[in-house]
C-alpha cells in the first residue's frame, strides 16, 4: 500500500520499522511521509517521536502542536485530545 502512496499505510510501516528493526530513523521517515500525505495517525506518531526524542527539529514543541492541530482538524480523536 505504501507503494501506492496510501496515506495511512505509512503509519503502519513506520511502526513496523520501529518495533521489528528498532530503526527509529526509518520509522520517523515513514511518519513524515504519511503526515505530508494527510494521515492523522502518522501525525500523532510523529508527535510521539518528538516526545521520545527520536525526531527533533528547530522548534519541536511548535511542530508537535501543529501536528496535533492538523490531526484534530481532520477529526482525529487523539489529535483533538492532545491539542486541546
Amino acid at each position: 500500500m505504501a507503494a501506492q502512496r496510501y496515506p495511512s499505510s505509512f503509519d503502519n510501516l513506520g511502526w513496523l520499522y520501529i518495533v521489528i528493526y528498532k530503526d527509529y530513523g526509518e520509522g520517523v521517515r515513514q511518519f513524515k511521509i504519511g503526515s505530508d500525505l494527510g494521515d492523522p495517525d502518522s501525525m500523532g506518531s510523529l508527535a510521539e517521536m518528538i516526545d521520545r526524542g527520536y525526531y527533533l527539529s528547530r522548534d519541536s514543541i511548535t511542530e508537535k502542536m501543529e501536528l496535533y492541530r492538523r490531526a484534530k482538524d481532520l477529526g482525529h480523536p487523539a489529535g483533538r485530545f492532545a491539542y486541546d
